[in-house]
């Protein structure tokens, strides 16, 4: 069985301006999630997450699987190098879909995701890099 963890961009930055892909401690899902920060961004002694509300963050599910070198886990939203084309990981219905515009027979959901992982390292993600995207 897969570990169930999501990771948010937070759009509009924390009180102290920082935009970016954050952990989740905790989520209620009817208004905020709960994003761990770096201890020198704490805003208090001890506080080492921060709540966000529903317009600023946009939630990102882990697909339990991580790239070709077992390093970085693979999120949606995060983009592979495969083969020259970039191919960026997506929830679509009920299982994750590799969308490319150059191959597109790798949207087979879960399997297809399986096998491209074991060639590819995740690159970067379509919030932080986009300019890897440009000119697919």
């Amino acid at each position: 069985m897969r570990e169930i963890k999501f990771r948010a961009w937070v759009k509009n930055g924390l009180p102290f301006g920082k935009s970016g892909l954050r952990e989740v401690s905790s989520i209620s899902f009817n208004h905020c999630v709960y994003v761990v920060i770096d201890e020198k961004d704490s805003p208090g002694k001890d506080q080492n997450y921060w709540q966000v509300m529903k317009e600023d963050y946009i939630l990102l599910q882990y697909t339990g699987l991580k790239d070709k070198n077992e390093k970085n886990e693979i999120y949606e939203g995060d983009i592979f190098d495969y083969r020259g084309q970039k191919v960026i990981i997506e929830y679509v219905g009920d299982m994750f879909h590799c969308k490319s515009t150059k191959y597109p027979n790798l949207s087979d959901g879960n399997y297809r995701l399986d096998t491209l992982r074991r060639e590819c390292e995740v690159i970067g993600n379509i919030y932080e890099n986009k300019e890897l995207l440009e000119g697919k």
